[in-house]
């Protein structure tokens, strides 16, 4: 077992090191700039700080507690909480809320935030690793640290750094990369079951964002067929 391990984390270290490359400059500038644990400002600005911690907080509560996702009394009289979770609390990953107390919120969604930049790094690695050529075969190319620092780039994008407060639009821009590999293997190799999931996925965590994908597909997939 700790060979198969071993072997498992030797196989992928390019992928675990573009994981952690983005999670580590991001842990970095917030010590840089004084984010907590590194000083006392944190990263919940603008509607993150009104909104999105908040409702993010309910669905930390309902899932520790027990409760209606479809209502919340906690907010005025009373709404609608299932409109509230299909756009700002649908992500698989905010389940990992429930590990962390009331009194940690914050640092819960922190951990997120990280993790979903490290992801987009890494999916970016499998993504590069793995496109296809001009003739619809995966080529057989060299990758490796050079591969790691192009996917770190896309991670800490600008369009990420600007809007990491909206962290329901991450989910997005994490699995991109995985959805365009699974559109390049549907039209070489007839495969739709990558295209399907992480399409899906993306539609699933936030489907305002998951329009401006759906218009990209549009127009890029008649440039990967005649390519």
């Amino acid at each position: 077992m700790t060979d198969y391990i071993k072997a498992f984390i030797k196989n992928n270290r390019f992928a675990f090191a573009a994981f952690l490359l983005p999670v580590l400059v991001m842990v970095l500038a917030f010590a840089v700039t004084g984010v907590y644990p590194f000083g006392s400002r944190q990263i919940a600005v603008i509607d993150m700080y009104h909104q999105y911690v908040p409702f993010l907080g309910e669905l930390q509560y309902k899932l520790q507690e027990g409760g209606s996702l479809f209502y919340s009394w906690n907010c005025g009289g009373g709404g609608n909480f299932w409109c509230l979770l299909s756009y700002y609390g649908a992500s698989p990953l905010n389940l990992l809320l429930i590990l962390f107390p009331k009194s940690l919120l914050m640092e819960g969604v922190t951990v997120i935030l990280l993790i979903k930049i490290g992801l987009t790094g890494s999916f970016m690695f499998t993504y590069l690793k793995n496109a296809a050529g001009p003739a619809g075969n995966v080529q057989d190319r060299e990758w490796g640290w050079h591969t790691v620092a192009f996917a770190g780039m896309y991670a800490l994008c600008t369009y990420v750094i600007g809007y990491y407060w909206c962290i329901m639009w991450l989910d997005a821009v994490m699995l991109l990369p995985l959805m365009m590999l699974g559109l390049e293997r549907l039209i070489d190799r007839g495969e739709m079951a990558l295209y399907t999931i992480s399409l899906a996925l993306i539609v699933f965590s936030n489907y305002y964002i998951a329009i401006m994908v759906c218009i990209f597909v549009l127009v890029y997939y008649p440039v990967m067929y005649f390519i």
